[in-house]
């Protein structure tokens, strides 16, 4: 059954919520315009709303569950080998469970469908995304694969996913 309420843009929920006020939500549109920035990190970037609400409203915009990693357990070691480390900082995104077929991917882009073809095909599993955010992934990454790995995700990753406006 399909859902028919149609779905709010993250500006619009956030305003909604009284989160921010229609003139921040104008001057982070001017800023994701004037950088070429997604809208969430345009509102974390200005100091509006922090990573951590963008992420449980586009997780919410979008249906797609929102994981915090700096607040999970310690993901097992066969699990982080089933992608490389090299795709983990390049596409902003950590492998944290793994049940028979079934792996959970945390993602800042969750919506990335070629990545998640791309983990598929290299894993043989069906891929479940989650949303996190930029800096848990890079805390993820940090803990699991160290210091040098989370260098090179600040140089190579992706902004905060939230598309809509």
């Amino acid at each position: 059954m399909a859902d028919s309420a149609p779905k709010l843009r993250l500006g619009e929920m956030l305003l909604d919520e009284g989160i921010i006020t229609p003139e921040q939500l104008q001057r982070a549109i001017a800023y994701q315009r004037e950088k070429g920035v997604l809208l969430g990190k345009a509102l974390s970037d200005l100091g509006f709303v922090a990573q951590d609400v963008i992420m449980a409203f586009v997780g919410t915009q979008l249906g797609i569950p929102h994981v915090d990693l700096t607040q999970i357990g310690t993901v097992a070691p066969e699990v982080l080998k089933t992608i490389p480390e090299a795709t983990c900082v390049q596409k902003m995104l950590i492998p944290i469970q793994r049940q028979g077929n079934r792996l959970m991917v945390a993602m800042v882009d969750p919506l990335n469908v070629l990545v998640i073809d791309d983990i598929k095909l290299t894993t043989g599993c069906e891929v479940d995304p989650v949303i996190a955010t930029e800096s848990g992934v890079k805390y993820a990454l940090e803990k699991y694969f160290g210091a040098e790995t989370a260098k090179k995700a600040d140089s190579g990753g992706q902004g905060t996913t939230a598309r809509a406006a």
